[in-house]
């Protein structure tokens, strides 16, 4: 059932476990309905984060707030079970003693059976196990128990869901699937949702938004094209795709000159003629073209189905990706033409 969203707003937020400070002032703001996900490597914080949202830990500064409700400040904090908060666990944690129904149901003690029973078939239907209501979780697969995990969460209607890597014990075509299924589900029950991952394939599938986040801070939060294509840092490049980097030489504000040619950006740079700086590639920025007059030998290849994944390097001992279509099977030390092809330039300093 539809109901109204809510906005989620984490505002200079620090929080630390005994002498060592976990959250840094951080801030993040999702509008109501917006998917977001927390990316980053083991012990960003990301984790800890979510907790705080779901009550399970003290902020030192900063406020947490869901619509016009503060859930928590270092003053007050309302209790986990009045937030209105719904959770999603990597360790899925149903009751075994309990079928399938009974477990979606454990949150709606305050409902009457008949609504109970409502909500339990509404939410089944959601997730696909309309004909699994009197089985038990163990007669279920590691995806479907996952679905039910997510139903039982939703059955309360919370303003909020909380996800902490739910998908990381699943093989990944099921991943996929499930992660596209869990899109949908959110979308169609308007509802706000935080997503954690360490995976950015899991980020980019889900999210509306994603804050890439390092020792307790939001390095950049955006879109996940933006995060991929106008990263702000070296560490977003380098963390966020498999980023390469290309020494360069400004020639003027929308000119460079690099070793496979000279390029000409669509907007200005912010950067002076003569600097010398790296340009940012991803994979599908450089192509085999057997026309090319710019040479690079293949050091390694992988090959994708679709596509040959080489890594190719230049006559300054620069390596750099390319793609090529999958008939194109050269083998490693083979040279073969290849060429820029970029939509957008992103610069860096050189270090």
């Amino acid at each position: 059932m539809a109901k109204q969203c809510l906005p989620l707003i984490v505002d200079q937020v620090t929080a630390a476990y005994g002498q060592n400070t976990i959250i840094k002032g951080l801030s993040l703001q999702l509008q109501a309905g917006e998917i977001g996900c927390l990316l980053g490597a083991s012990g960003c914080g990301k984790s800890t984060l979510l907790k705080l949202i779901a009550g399970f830990g003290e902020l030192t500064s900063g406020t947490i707030q869901l619509g016009d409700r503060q859930l928590a400040s270092p003053q007050s904090s309302l209790a986990t079970e009045h937030r209105r908060v719904g959770m999603v666990f990597q360790d899925i944690a149903l009751f075994p003693h309990l079928t399938i129904g009974q477990n979606i149901a454990f949150g709606l003690a305050k409902l009457s059976r008949p609504e109970q029973r409502r909500r339990v078939t509404e939410l089944l239907a959601l997730v696909g196990l309309s004909d699994y209501q009197q089985r038990y979780p163990n007669e279920l697969s590691g995806g479907q128990q996952q679905r039910v995990a997510i139903a039982r969460a939703l059955a309360p209607e919370p303003d909020l869901l909380l996800l902490d890597e739910p998908f990381s014990g699943l093989d990944v075509m099921l991943r996929d699937s499930l992660l596209v299924e869990l899109r949908s589900i959110l979308i169609q029950q308007q509802i706000t949702a935080l997503f954690v991952t360490h995976d950015q394939l899991e980020a980019f599938a889900i999210a509306d938004k994603v804050a890439l986040m390092d020792d307790g801070k939001i390095v950049q939060f955006a879109t996940p094209y933006e995060l991929y294509h106008q990263p702000v840092n070296r560490y977003v490049a380098d963390f966020v795709g498999n980023g390469y980097f290309l020494p360069v030489e400004l020639l003027n504000s929308q000119q460079i000159n690099t070793e496979l040619g000279v390029l000409t950006s669509p907007q200005p740079l912010a950067a002076t003629a003569g600097q010398k700086k790296l340009l940012l590639l991803r994979p599908d920025d450089i192509l085999h073209d057997d026309e090319s007059p710019y040479q690079a030998s293949i050091t390694r290849k992988h090959f994708k189905g679709s596509f040959f994944q080489y890594e190719v390097q230049l006559s300054n001992g620069c390596l750099l990706p390319c793609q090529a279509p999958s008939h194109h099977n050269h083998a490693i030390g083979e040279m073969i033409g290849i060429r820029l092809e970029l939509d957008h330039m992103v610069l860096f300093d050189q270090t």
